[in-house]
């Protein structure tokens, strides 16, 4: 071969006489190396990137079908837990893996989603965070900001270096509760008729003054 990269998720991509196909760890051929792209990526989330002779990226499947056209300049890093940072026009946004977009392409950086945040900077150089949805979760008032792991991000505020918590941005509250997304419109409508016995499910305290004093204490831990 002309070219060869690492093996993922059982493939490597291979080059010869200009022409790139994917090979198992025996060297069989599992693409035909008919492919008539610029690069290829190897696969992540079962997808890998190409750049086509316009130089716009696009994905194929395992089989060497196409699952996302070439629409984008640039891509960050492929596919990442469901998601791809994409970019046209020097901005960025994101798309699933149907090649749908979940976050128009609007922002001046983002970041691959890490705990189902993603960092993004907006028009004004300020960093913030969205969800999958494109929802603001938390503000643009950052000059810095890192990914969250383990419910924690670094960020640079006014000249100070510091962590913020994820605190209750979502809650899986009980078996089958993820379809509860907004308590205010979502949660079932004899929730009040049985509220002291869902509380108790949810291992919440009815009074609100000690629900908040509950928060209050989880992110001084965050933060210690």
């Amino acid at each position: 071969y002309d070219f060869a990269d690492d093996f993922s998720e059982g493939l490597a991509p291979v080059k010869r006489n200009g022409r790139f196909g994917y090979i198992d760890k025996t060297g069989k051929p599992i693409i035909p190396i008919n492919l008539n792209y610029l690069s290829v990526g190897t696969f992540i989330d079962g997808l890998a990137f190409f750049l086509d002779s316009n130089l716009k990226f696009g994905f194929i499947d395992k089989i060497g079908n196409v699952v996302i056209e070439p629409n984008f300049k640039s891509i960050h890093r492929g596919f990442r837990n469901g998601y791809c940072i994409v970019s046209n026009n020097d901005l960025w946004g994101a798309i699933d893996k149907k090649g749908n977009l979940i976050v128009p392409i609007k922002y001046i950086f983002m970041e691959n989603f890490s705990e189902g945040l993603a960092v993004v900077v907006n028009e004004n150089g300020k960093y913030g965070y969205v969800d999958t949805t494109d929802k603001i979760v938390i503000p643009f008032k950052y000059k810095r900001a890192e990914n969250f792991i383990n419910g924690k991000a670094k960020v640079l505020e006014n000249n100070k270096e510091y962590f913020i918590p994820y605190c209750w941005c979502k809650e899986i509250w009980v078996v089958g509760a993820d379809r509860y997304r907004n308590p205010d419109e979502d949660l079932p409508n004899d929730f009040e008729l049985h509220r002291e016995e869902n509380y108790k499910m949810l291992n919440q305290p009815l009074n609100s003054n000690d629900f908040i004093q509950n928060i209050k204490n989880g992110m001084y831990k965050a933060l210690s």
